[in-house]
């Protein structure tokens, strides 16, 4: 978890401190702090991209491979957000380069996923169940659970493109389990929107809108937002939806779920 984002002005009163005493790696941390509180915790890859590609500077001075290797998998994930898929894919191969070099295997599983979700939106679903199947083994051993479930929820997504749809709904609800024993409301999120598109696939246009209403609300209430790579999907699926219901009831049933409590939409979607 980061924490608190401190607001820029405080950032500001840290670096002029490190410059005064001359810490080059304190203005470092305070640096990277600062810019991936804003892509990972405030959501503003806008304030981070240029945060970020000043703490490459100074972690380049400082000799800091690892540090370096983490800021790949950020400027991975800039780009994910950015839509430029190559460039994505090229950080996270270079971080996935440079986890293996240092023998970190919780940032080689890291880029795994990464790489997994990379392939997952270029409809190479092949090669997506290779990179989170490794993933998936390295955080295993690492007894990484919340990194498992975001796993076992990717993979629901791939059986659900082979029409496995039953697999698909133990997959989501498997992830689903984990998450709210981790107290990781993201991924409830998450989760309820994969169930969505199951049943959006299953011709439960209504209750896929209301559960992608209830996913909405959820993510709203805790300020994130839908995954690129997952908001994909929910747009193949939604069309399923909307095309069913048409636009007025889609928009119906979409409100009524949005005003579900995060429990009662999880009831709703664990519905075999």
């Amino acid at each position: 978890m980061l924490g608190r984002i401190p607001p820029q002005d405080e950032i500001d009163e840290l670096l002029a401190l490190s410059q005064e005493f001359n810490d080059q790696r304190a203005m470092a941390e305070h640096v990277l702090n600062y810019g991936r509180g804003m892509l990972h915790g405030a959501g503003r890859p806008d304030l981070a991209r240029p945060t970020l590609a000043r703490a490459e500077v100074l972690f380049s001075a400082l000799g800091d491979v690892w540090t370096l290797a983490l800021l790949r998998t950020d400027f991975g994930i800039l780009a994910l957000l950015d839509g430029d898929l190559d460039e994505a894919r090229r950080n996270f191969e270079q971080a996935q380069t440079m986890a293996i070099a240092l023998r970190d295997r919780f940032l080689e599983a890291e880029a795994l996923n990464n790489l997994g979700e990379i392939a997952r939106m270029a409809n190479d679903d092949r090669a997506a169940e290779t990179h989170y199947t490794a993933s998936m083994r390295l955080c295993r051993q690492l007894g990484s659970q919340v990194e498992a479930q975001r796993l076992i929820h990717n993979l629901a997504y791939l059986a659900l493109h082979r029409g496995e749809r039953d697999q698909a709904h133990a997959g989501f609800a498997a992830s689903l389990a984990g998450f709210r024993q981790a107290g990781q409301q993201r991924g409830h999120a998450e989760s309820v929107a994969g169930l969505a598109c199951v049943a959006a696939h299953l011709d439960q246009a209504g209750r896929a809108a209301r559960l992608w209403g209830a996913a909405d609300a959820a993510h709203t209430d805790i300020g994130t937002a839908p995954w690129p790579v997952d908001r994909a999907e929910r747009t193949r699926y939604e069309r399923l939806a909307r095309t069913q219901l048409g636009d007025a009831a889609y928009a119906a049933a979409y409100t009524a779920g949005a005003a579900l409590t995060l429990d009662q939409a999880v009831a709703e979607a664990l519905i075999v």
